[in-house]
């Protein structure tokens, strides 16, 4: 969760200055789910995945983020 952290901070302060420019950006929908992101991880909800629609997932689907792999739990 951690390196996702750092992950989505790091996208969040490149798009930040896009979206300050540009509001009707296309981007503008990666930047507003980043969030989102990042305040779940913060709470230590790493199970986000069932919580976006497909354009949500499709728009974050570029920065990898090990907390959207898929998890096998053996018990």
């Amino acid at each position: 969760m951690l390196a996702d952290l750092e992950t989505l901070s790091r996208a969040i302060a490149r798009l930040d200055k896009v979206v300050r420019t540009d509001p009707q950006s296309p981007q503008r929908l990666e930047f507003e789910v980043l969030q989102r992101l990042t305040t779940a991880l913060q709470r230590g909800q790493a199970d986000w995945r069932g919580r976006l629609s497909a354009e949500e997932l499709e728009a974050v689907k570029g920065h990898r983020l090990l907390t959207g792999k898929p998890v096998l739990y053996i018990g």
